[in-house]
Order: structure tokens, then sequence, then C-alpha cells
């Protein structure tokens, strides 16, 4: 039997491709910022891009965009702060979630969602918008 941690493995990796195949530039993968990990740091033309990856071996339980909660957004919110500060970007950025459901280990069902906009709006705009008017981002 496969483990969480290498369906989450596997679903990165796929992830990384499926962006590739889309002209993205991959920056950084699994980065972390003191305990808070973004999962992949890419670039779209004049966009840094924020992925979170939630990878499920099937929907028995949930959708894997599901797990994306108010906790989770503020941390990639917060390690995207730290990645920005770090190395000094000042472009436009924009949060995507790659939700895939992986039925075998050569197959995989992606969506791209454009921003966490439907998790913002309705959950952690207040956090976010402190934010995105600090750095341009766009929220939805």
């Amino acid at each position: 039997m496969v483990s969480t941690r290498e369906i989450g493995e596997l679903g990165e990796k796929l992830a990384q491709q499926f962006l590739r195949k889309l002209g993205y530039k991959i920056l950084a993968t699994n980065w972390y910022y003191g305990h808070l990990e973004l999962d992949i740091v890419a670039q779209d033309g004049n966009e840094l891009v924020i992925v979170e990856v939630k990878s499920r071996s099937g929907i028995r339980y949930e959708h894997p965009a599901e797990a994306i909660t108010n906790a989770k957004i503020k941390r990639v919110v917060e390690a995207a702060d730290g990645y920005i500060q770090e190395m000094d970007i000042e472009i436009e950025t924009r949060f995507d979630v790659i939700s895939q459901t992986l039925k075998t280990h050569q197959s995989v069902d992606n969506q791209l969602i454009n921003s966490f906009s439907v998790f913002l709006n309705l959950q952690a705009n207040k956090y976010l918008s402190e934010k995105a008017c600090r750095y341009g981002w766009k929220t939805g």
C-alpha cells in the first residue's frame, strides 16, 4: 500500500510536470520558512505563483481541494511572505491550487484552480488583504 507521504511526493512531481507543460518556470520546491512550507514556487510570465498541491489516491473521504482550510491558507500566505522578503521579489504574486486525484502511478486527474479566491473570499480575506495591500498580490 502506498503511504500518504508517497502520494504527496508523487503528486508534487506530477504537478511540476503539469506546470512546466503550461510554460511555468519552477523556482523552488518544498521551500521552507521556519516550519512552514511552500510546495511549489513558480513564475508564469511576470507573476510569481505560489502553488499548493493537494493529492489523494481517491475521493473516498474528501476532494483534495477540501483540505485547503483557513489555517492552511494563512500558513501558505505567511510562507510566501517569507519567500518574497528573502528573495527580494517585487513582482505580482498569485496563489494557485493544484488538486489532483491519482488514478495510477502514471495517470492523474489535475485541476488547476487559479488562486485561492474561492476560499479567500469566504474564509481568510482579512488576513490576506493586509498582505495583499503590502505586496500587490492578486486575491481573486
